[in-house]
């Protein structure tokens, strides 16, 4: 029994008119006929009472009749469901993302996939520059945001976002006047940083900007978050180097100010890997992703 057949057959059985099934199904009317037929003789009963005016369902017809619609109908739906999985229209996607991402790429990837592809589930994972590569590599994330130096040549390496650093300075702070402050006038302060990881991430590139400026900080506390660092701001008890971004959602009792030349920066990256075939992965970065980079490279990029 094959599909052709019950789609012949369910549209003759709904129509009661073989020439008018036979247009609708696009085929011949004599071809619509002997595929009635062959299904018939597979079966072994008789489907349709006709003569040349007349067509109606047997009874063993229309018990089929029910029966093959569902079938029908079933067919119709899976063979949907996988045009649409092969597409990346429906499916699901693992996104692993950095505290920072979750500013600008995040939302804007969620809004992106919501309103064009809404049937993709997401699975947001906030992790760590490690974490993220890791799982990329044992399959377990498609996608990740990260600020870690890479040097992989199964990973693809793409960058999304770039942003300047800013101190924090509790709204109480002496130098709160100045438009713009130097890494050296802030060196005597204790720093809050998030925590060092096994590979490249926050912690290298705050620590690059001193010696950029030539100077180290008084003493140092490690935090897992950059918020974290805020708030301890806040009380009093230091100074943070932040990326610009986070001014959008300012903690009260400090204030955000510029760091003057040489401004240190900081990238993040999408990070994928390359043997990773899923449609919802590849229709992302070609669509979502393309749109965003700024630095595209493969491997090896030292981004």
């Amino acid at each position: 029994m094959e599909l052709r057949q019950l789609k012949c057959f369910v549209t003759t059985a709904e129509e009661l008119h073989f020439r008018r099934a036979a247009e609708i199904v696009h085929i011949a009317q004599p071809a619509l006929s002997h595929q009635i037929k062959q299904l018939e003789e597979e079966l072994g009963v008789q489907l349709f009472e006709r003569d040349k005016r007349h067509v109606a369902l047997t009874n063993a017809g229309r018990a089929f009749y029910l029966r093959a619609r569902v079938l029908l109908d079933s067919s119709c739906q899976a063979i949907q469901e996988a045009r649409n999985i092969n597409r990346g229209e429906v499916g699901s996607i693992a996104i692993g993302f950095i505290s920072t991402a979750a500013l600008d790429i995040i939302p804007a990837a969620l809004k992106w996939f919501w309103e064009i592809y809404p049937k993709v589930v997401i699975e947001l994972r906030e992790q760590g520059p490690g974490e993220q590569i890791d799982e990329l590599k044992r399959g377990l994330l498609d996608i990740g945001f990260t600020i870690s130096s890479i040097v992989d040549e199964d990973l693809k390496v793409v960058e999304v976002f770039k942003d300047n650093l800013m101190v924090v300075l509790p709204e109480t702070h002496r130098l709160v006047g100045q438009e713009k402050i130097a890494l050296a006038d802030v060196c005597g302060e204790t720093l809050f940083v998030p925590v060092q990881h096994a590979r490249f991430g926050y912690y290298e590139i705050v620590m690059e900007a001193y010696r950029a400026a030539g100077v180290k900080p008084k003493s140092i506390q490690c935090v897992r978050m950059i918020q974290t660092s805020e708030i301890l701001v806040h009380s009093g008890l230091g100074i943070a180097l932040i990326p610009s971004c986070f001014a959008k959602v300012a903690v009260r009792g400090v204030v955000y100010r510029k760091l003057s030349s040489p401004r240190p920066q900081f990238s993040i990256c999408a990070v994928w890997n390359e043997n990773n075939s899923s449609p919802v992965l590849q229709r992302f970065c070609s669509e979502f992703i393309a749109t965003r980079m700024l630095l595209p490279s493969k491997h090896k990029s030292g981004t």
